[in-house]
């Protein structure tokens, strides 16, 4: 597979209940697993400029240092411990001496789509589209935003971005179904579902939707 997504999928377990009831699966590349329920209520956006920012020491004079990369190491470790505050506050420091650090507005975003910061989450993935319109990890955790947040006419187009870049992804095709199911879009979904299991036949979140779909008939 081309990408690895480094974004738990959260909503899954809510999605495949549309259908019927599936398991907590692993992402898209088989990471960290899912939350058991999606989040009804999130934390009040915040504007980025308030996020507090110290700068990197000796960054001057050590333009080129790893340190960065560094920061960027210990935020995603940061947001696998729960603690997004300090995953923001590491990324916000980067992004302030390189506004164009695409891997730092990415794992910010993780960060604040994990902390139910989805306005500001939106903010960071597009940003770093702007930057690098073929990234697709990024189009693909856009779209699980915009699914989240009920624009699910913008995440079908951002999961149609990540199959038009690579037709292999099976995750892809099974999100944009879910986005379609989601909009009322029967036949759509179905298709998608099949295309996911065609590409992946031990996908059982892919295999759990189609059946309940199928079963409502």
């Amino acid at each position: 597979m081309k990408t690895k997504i480094l974004l738990p999928l959260i909503m899954i377990v809510l999605l495949c209940g549309l259908a019927s009831s599936c398991g907590s699966p692993d992402n898209k590349t088989g990471q960290d697993q899912a939350n058991d329920t999606q989040s009804t209520d999130t934390e009040t956006d915040v504007p980025v400029e308030d996020v507090p920012v110290e700068p990197i020491p000796d960054y001057e004079n050590n333009p080129q240092a790893d340190i960065m990369e560094q920061m960027i190491v210990q935020a995603k470790s940061y947001i696998e411990q729960g603690e997004f505050e300090i995953a923001i506050t590491n990324c916000t420091r980067v992004l302030a001496e390189d506004p164009g650090n695409i891997e730092a507005l990415k794992t910010r975003g993780n960060a604040f789509y994990e902390s139910g910061r989805w306005n500001n989450a939106i903010e960071d993935y597009s940003a770093a589209i702007d930057i690098d319109t073929e990234y697709m990890d990024i189009w693909f955790n856009r779209g699980l935003v915009y699914t989240e947040m009920g624009k699910f006419d913008l995440a079908i187009n951002d999961f149609t971005q990540v199959i038009e870049s690579n037709s292999g992804d099976a995750w892809a095709y099974f999100m944009r179904g879910k986005a379609h199911q989601l909009s009322g879009n029967r036949d759509s979904a179905i298709s998608d579902y099949e295309a996911a299991i065609s590409l992946d036949p031990d996908l059982e979140e892919a295999k759990t939707a189609l059946a309940g779909m199928r079963k409502s008939e």
